[in-house]
């Protein structure tokens, strides 16, 4: 890891992700990276819902 790779996992403290995804294909990362943004769009939508459906 060389310290532009440090200097970027200090500022995003994702370093579990970042450890996991260093040396991916690009292919991969990006198929990754758009399934996690539709599932959080997901569940964004699926929270709306609940919300409101309270009284």
């Amino acid at each position: 890891m060389d310290s532009k790779d440090a200097a970027l996992i200090e500022k995003l403290e994702l370093r579990p992700v970042f450890g996991w995804t260093q040396g991916l294909p690009t292919a991969d990362l990006e198929t990754l990276t758009v399934d996690a943004i539709r599932q959080h769009r997901l569940l964004v939508d699926k929270a709306d819902e609940l919300y409101q459906a309270l009284p």
